[in-house]
């Protein structure tokens, strides 16, 4: 089974919120005791961001699974081994009491944040209801799948690095955490799984992707959709009768009559934990309960057949857009070809970020510098400069001429001087906005022009009290924007002389 890289995606985890874990954990093998680990794993996730925890021991002990004695246990082992320190506090009656804790991360390695959130408590896959060995080795193969850059990694040293001293205690862990749909178990390799799904985490162009994408609404707050969810007597039932198919309880599985084959004896087993894996006793087929449904369903995707066994477990599931709060601007080369996208976040004042295209997915970094509508500025003779990829975007809407674009670089401070080599031959209009910010990167623009032999003139909104283009053009028609610029649109752009 091919791995996935970490530059597919957002992260690791796709789009899944993530807990940063100290890689000083492992050195050579675990360091801390199954208890410790769970304890330190609450407190990182509520210190993730001012670095400070608050927690009773009672709470901590309904989070990690173990008892209030234990918990006790694992926060003296993490003081010790300084991946704490607590604060004491002082309650009435002059008592003292210990529960504010600072935890130290420096280098990291990621987990699912999923596994430890309160909401996702009452999931198989959550950290309460693991077994220790478990927790050791869930948390090994996370690391070894950091250290490898890859969620698929071959587990020569994984044993060694639990602590775990029978192969029989490791393999018992593995099967668990398969059971879970945390892992899947390959020929000579291991891979991890998005734990609401319990499958593969996928690059983001894969339909299956989507399913990370699905949310439930629940008393009226969106969460994800859980896919990898327990498979109990009344959901078999109910999924039988809506199939048509009798599935009867044999031990811990199920059996059924065989739909790959003529049977006559149910052949079919159904393991009801994690995906709930089938196997045929009669035709050797295999696989999960999705397969099931989309054979008897007709559908064509395992998406479609997730969703549905979602619905028939009570619940309902629906598509979320990941980039639904923000507003994407597209940086484009002289080809047209993608080079990096502007996320503005709508509900959040000057709040952005920057993305590049990578592979199938993308990588959250700055991208190159560069002019936006950079493919339409080839055909135009008048170029509109203004501060932000909001004004190029407006001033499109309202010109509906090829020779007049409005680019930008995307704001204050971004403005390099080779950049003005894509202007030359052109007339070009600095729009700035009216603050000290704007003027000086109207000024940086200026002096790259005037260097070039590059005709330009510049206006400014200061007169109207508005701030850019945008703004201007809430209260002003694009005619009144043109009369602004008046004769020198109107004027030839300069020849382009080849040396």
């Amino acid at each position: 089974m091919a791995g996935v890289r970490y530059s597919r995606f957002r992260s690791r985890w796709g789009y899944r919120r993530q807990i940063h874990v100290p890689v000083r954990i492992i050195k050579g093998k675990l360091l801390l005791s199954p208890p410790a680990l769970a304890v330190l794993f609450v407190l990182l996730i509520i210190a993730k961001r001012t670095g400070r925890a608050k927690i009773g021991k009672a709470s901590l002990a309904e989070r990690t699974g173990y008892s209030v004695d234990t918990v006790k246990t694992a926060l003296r082992e993490l003081r010790t081994a300084r991946f704490i320190s607590s604060t004491q506090t002082l309650r009435k009656y002059k008592e003292f009491s210990t529960n504010a804790y600072t935890v130290a991360v420096a280098q990291y390695f990621t987990m699912p944040r999923c596994i430890v959130q309160r909401d996702t408590q009452d999931e198989m896959w959550s950290l309460s209801k693991f077994t220790s060995p478990e927790i050791a080795t869930y948390t090994s193969a996370c690391w070894l799948a950091d250290w490898n850059h890859n969620n698929t990694f071959i587990p020569d040293d994984l044993q060694q690095i639990t602590g775990l001293v029978t192969k029989a205690a490791y393999d018992k862990a593995m099967d668990g955490l398969e059971s879970r749909g945390l892992i899947m178990i390959g020929v000579g390799d291991v891979t991890l799984c998005d734990p609401y799904t319990g499958l593969e985490i996928l690059p983001i162009d894969d339909e299956m992707e989507n399913l990370q994408n699905q949310h439930t609404t629940i008393n009226g707050v969106i969460h994800p959709t859980v896919f990898n969810f327990e498979k109990t007597p009344e959901f078999m039932e109910k999924l039988g009768t809506v199939l048509g198919i009798e599935f009867t309880k044999s031990g811990k599985n199920y059996k059924t009559l065989c739909l790959y084959h003529t049977d006559t004896r149910p052949s079919l087993c159904v393991d009801p934990r994690g995906l709930g894996q089938f196997y045929c006793y009669g035709c050797k087929q295999a696989g999960t309960l999705s397969d099931i449904v989309m054979k008897v369903r007709g559908f064509k995707n395992r998406k479609d057949a997730l969703v549905f066994m979602v619905e028939v477990n009570g619940a309902e599931s629906h598509y979320v857009d990941p980039d639904h709060n923000y507003t994407i601007y597209s940086y484009r080369d002289k080809m047209g070809f993608l080079k990096k996208q502007e996320m503005r976040h709508k509900f959040k004042d000057k709040s952005f970020t920057q993305r590049i295209p990578v592979g199938a997915g993308w990588e959250y970094k700055q991208g190159p510098p560069m002019l936006y509508n950079l493919d339409k500025l080839q055909i135009a003779d008048t170029i509109f400069m203004v501060e932000g990829p909001k004004d190029c975007e407006t001033i499109g809407r309202h010109i509906h001429d090829p020779f007049i674009v409005a680019t930008t670089t995307g704001g204050a401070g971004t403005w390099v001087d080779n950049l003005a080599d894509d202007l030359i031959g052109k007339r070009v209009v600095l729009m700035p906005d009216s603050d000290t910010a704007g003027e000086a990167y109207a000024d940086q623009i200026a002096d790259s022009l005037t260097k070039r032999g590059i005709r330009f003139t510049r206006i400014s909104f200061a007169d109207e009290h508005v701030k850019d283009a945008s703004t201007y053009l809430v209260n002003h028609s694009i005619d009144d924007l043109l009369c602004k610029v008046g004769w020198f649109i109107q004027s030839e752009p300069e020849p382009v002389i080849q040396a």
